[in-house]
């Protein structure tokens, strides 16, 4: 999971930046029907960015408070996530989520 923490070592939202309880918020979120819950998938953010976000597949940029090694790990994250997707969902199955959103 990608945490962010600011300079006093607390853990802060790695969307807003404020010091909260963080929730896991999936980069591909599991209504993609992508059953990949592995830590590269997670990154840690408050609840109200959470509740935002809802269920968009969002780019790594959302996320204005990761470093920019954690910024690349999540573009490669995406880019497997990508394939993967495009391996195991019919057309379909992309164009019936894109509707959703």
């Amino acid at each position: 999971m990608f945490i962010v923490k600011n300079a006093c070592g607390e853990k802060i939202c790695a969307r807003c930046g404020r010091v909260s309880v963080l929730t896991k918020d999936h980069f591909i979120p599991k209504s993609c029907r992508m059953m990949i819950n592995e830590e590269g998938n997670y990154a840690g953010i408050c609840g109200d960015c959470n509740k935002t976000k809802a269920d968009s597949i969002v780019l790594p940029d959302w996320y204005l408070y990761l470093s920019k090694a954690q910024k690349e790990g999540l573009n490669r994250y995406m880019k497997y996530a990508r394939s993967w997707i495009l391996g195991h969902c019919t057309d379909k199955d992309i164009l019936d989520h894109v509707k959703q959103l």
